[in-house]
C-alpha cells in the first residue's frame, strides 16, 4: 500500500535555509555593489577621456578657449550636451581652463582622475545646473548650463564664501543680490554682480500666449512698424496668428520688429494666413538658446533675418519657411549656426499647403557661419516638393538665390550643403561657390 501522506520542511530546516541565503547576500551584495561602483567609475573615467580628446581638438581649431564657456560650446557642439552628470553618486566633472581639461572628482571633494592630475580645486569651473547637487565644496567657479531661476538654491550654494559663475550666454533671474557672486558673459536680470560680458539692459517676459502676456505692453507700435526690443523670452512660444494674436496689430503692411532680443526654449512661430500676405518680420541681432520642442523662427512671410546666434537647438532646426504666400523674399545675413541634435537641416523650406500658391522671390543668405551640423541633415533642405526653390535650376523664371561669403565648420561636406531637393536641383553648386 502506498503512502500518500507528504512530508514537509521542518521549521529548523527552514530557518537553516533563510540563515544560508542571508550569508550568501552578505557576502554577494557588497561584491555586487563594488562591481557596479567599478564599472561606474570606468564609464566616468571614458567620459572624461573622451571629452579631453575632443577639447584638445576644438582647441586646435578655435586658436584656444577665452573662457570656461566656450570649451562647454565645444563639448555641446560634439555631442555631450546633457551628459554633464556623471554615473558614480556625488561624483563631478570639472573644467581647468589652464590645461584645457576636464577632471573627474570624487565624492569626498578630490581629483581622482587622470591619475596624474596635481590641480587644485581652487583652479577648476564646476558646471553647474541649477540645483543644490551641482555645488563642490572647494571649487569657487562654475560654468552655467542652464539659467540660473533656483533662488533656494542658488542662495544655499553660494551663501558663503566669494564665487565667479560663467553664464554662457544665459540668464541670471533670482532674487538674492546680496550675495558676493560674480558672473560674466551672459544677462543679469537679478541675484549677481555684474563682470566683463554680462549685460542687465534687459526685461524678461514670461509666457507670451494669448491668454498670458499681451507684448502690446512692451512694444514701440507706428502706423508701419511693431518692434520689441531688449527682451528675453523665457517660456512658451511667440505665437501670432488669427487664434492667438500674442503680437496684436498683425496685418498686412505692418512690418514687424525683434531686436536685441534673446529667447531660451521659446520658439517664435510668426504664422501669417493668406489674407495677410504682405506682413514683413526683421529679426536683428538676437539669440536662441536651447531651443527645444520645434523650430528657433517658424515663418509664412518675408523674413530679414540678421547678426542672430542659434545655439544649441536640441531638437529641430533654426529656421524653417513655409511657402504658402506670394512673393516671399528671404533674408538670412551674418548669422552663425551651431548646429541641431535632431536629424533636420539647419535651414529648411515647406512647400504651400492647400489651395495657397508657393512662391518665394528671392533667398540671399550671406555671411553666415555654420560651425557645424552635430545631427542635422544639412544646411538648406525641405519638405514637400512644393516650394519655389525645390527643383531650382537657376532659371529666369524662378526665385532670385544670392549666396556670398559664407562659411562651413569642417564636419560638413559639400553632400550636406543642400539635402532632399529635386534631381536638377542647382542650389548645392551655387552654395558652395559661396563657401569661403
Amino acid at each position: 500500500m502506498i503512502n500518500s501522506k507528504k512530508k514537509g520542511f521542518t521549521i529548523v530546516e527552514l530557518v537553516i535555509v533563510i540563515a544560508v541565503i542571508a550569508i550568501l547576500a552578505a557576502v554577494l551584495i557588497p561584491t555586487f555593489s563594488n562591481l557596479v561602483k567599478k564599472a561606474n567609475l570606468s564609464n566616468d573615467q571614458s567620459m572624461v577621456r573622451n571629452m579631453n580628446t575632443t577639447l584638445a581638438l576644438e582647441s586646435v581649431l578655435e586658436d584656444g578657449f577665452e573662457n570656461a564657456g566656450e570649451a562647454i560650446d565645444a563639448l555641446n557642439r560634439n555631442g555631450f550636451s546633457g551628459k554633464y552628470n556623471t554615473f558614480s553618486s556625488k561624483f563631478h566633472y570639472c573644467y581647468s581652463l589652464e590645461n584645457n581639461k576636464m577632471y573627474l572628482v570624487n565624492d569626498k571633494n578630490e581629483v581622482i582622475y587622470p591619475e596624474e592630475s596635481t590641480v587644485s580645486l581652487s583652479s577648476l569651473w564646476g558646471l553647474y545646473m541649477d540645483e543644490r547637487t551641482s555645488f563642490i565644496n572647494g571649487v569657487t567657479k562654475y560654468v552655467a548650463l542652464e539659467n540660473i531661476m533656483n533662488s533656494q538654491h542658488y542662495v544655499e550654494i553660494f551663501g558663503n564664501g566669494t564665487y565667479v559663475i560663467d553664464l554662457n550666454d544665459h540668464l541670471i533671474a533670482v532674487e538674492n543680490n546680496s550675495l558676493d557672486v560674480t558672473v560674466i558673459n551672459g544677462v543679469v536680470i537679478s541675484g549677481a554682480q555684474k563682470g566683463d560680458g554680462a549685460s542687465e539692459d534687459y526685461i524678461m517676459v514670461s509666457n507670451v500666449t494669448a491668454d498670458k502676456t499681451n507684448l502690446d505692453a512692451y512694444a514701440t507700435i507706428t502706423e508701419t512698424e511693431y518692434k520689441l526690443s531688449k527682451l528675453i523670452f523665457t517660456s512658451d512660444k511667440i505665437i501670432s496668428s488669427d487664434n492667438k494674436k500674442s503680437i496684436n496689430p498683425y496685418f498686412a503692411d505692418k512690418k514687424i520688429v525683434f531686436e536685441d532680443c534673446i529667447f531660451y526654449d521659446v520658439n517664435m512661430s510668426i504664422n501669417d494666413s493668406s489674407k495677410r500676405p504682405n506682413t514683413k518680420i526683421e529679426i536683428n541681432n538676437c539669440k536662441f538658446i536651447d531651443i527645444s520642442g520645434g523650430w528657433a523662427i517658424l515663418g509664412y512671410s518675408s523674413m530679414k533675418i540678421t547678426n542672430c546666434e542659434f545655439i544649441n537647438l536640441t531638437s529641430r532646426g533654426g529656421i524653417q519657411v513655409h511657402d504658402d504666400n506670394e512673393n516671399i523674399d528671404i533674408e538670412i545675413a551674418n548669422c552663425t549656426f551651431n548646429g541641431t541634435a535632431g536629424e533636420y537641416p539647419l535651414i529648411r523650406f515647406v512647400g504651400p499647403h492647400g489651395t495657397n500658391v508657393g512662391n518665394i522671390s528671392s533667398l540671399k543668405i550671406e555671411n553666415c557661419e555654420f560651425t557645424t551640423l552635430n545631427k542635422g541633415k544639412g544646411i538648406l533642405g525641405f519638405s514637400g516638393t512644393g516650394s519655389s526653390l525645390y527643383n531650382y535650376i537657376g532659371s529666369v523664371d524662378g526665385p532670385t538665390v544670392t549666396f556670398t561669403n559664407n562659411k562651413v565648420g569642417d564636419d560638413i561636406t559639400s553632400d550636406k550643403y543642400v539635402v532632399d531637393a529635386g534631381t536638377n536641383n542647382k542650389l548645392a553648386d551655387l552654395f558652395a561657390k559661396s563657401v569661403k
